[in-house]
């Protein structure tokens, strides 16, 4: 009989242990459920999720390059004149250019990214080499 009260209790403690990890990993999981509804990690959630799309980042790269030559050009090209001629070869100028960068916006995106990685990356690449010595 002393057996079986011995095993009865080990079952009861090892319940009992089972309960309190079961608790503990419940209010783990309310805590990381609480955390996520809070209105700051929602709006990030909601920002990277829209950053991380290829498809809105390459629109934007598009947009960006498309307003900023249209933007260099109307400074460039543009004077103060009043002529009708020249305000519309001007569009005209603007218009072709900011068609070539919509309908070959990888090759210009892939440019960029290099260009950025040869001055940014090797710059990096100099510095560390440089703290090694």
């Amino acid at each position: 009989m002393g057996n079986s009260t011995k095993n009865l209790r080990a079952m009861i403690a090892a319940k009992e242990l089972e309960k309190v990890k079961a608790e503990e990993n419940l209010k783990s999981n309310f805590n990381s459920a609480l955390e996520s509804l809070n209105p700051i990690n929602i709006v990030k959630k909601s920002i990277l999720g829209f950053a991380q799309s290829t498809n809105v980042i390459n629109k934007i790269i598009v947009v960006t390059l498309a307003g900023g030559v249209g933007f260099l050009i109307s400074k460039l090209i543009k004077n103060n004149s009043k002529a009708i001629l020249n305000k519309l070869s001007t569009a005209i100028i603007e218009l072709g250019i900011i068609n070539y960068i919509s309908n070959n916006k990888e090759e210009i995106k892939d440019f960029g990214i290099s260009l950025y990685n040869k001055l940014f990356k090797n710059e990096q690449y100099h510095e560390n080499n440089s703290s090694e010595k």
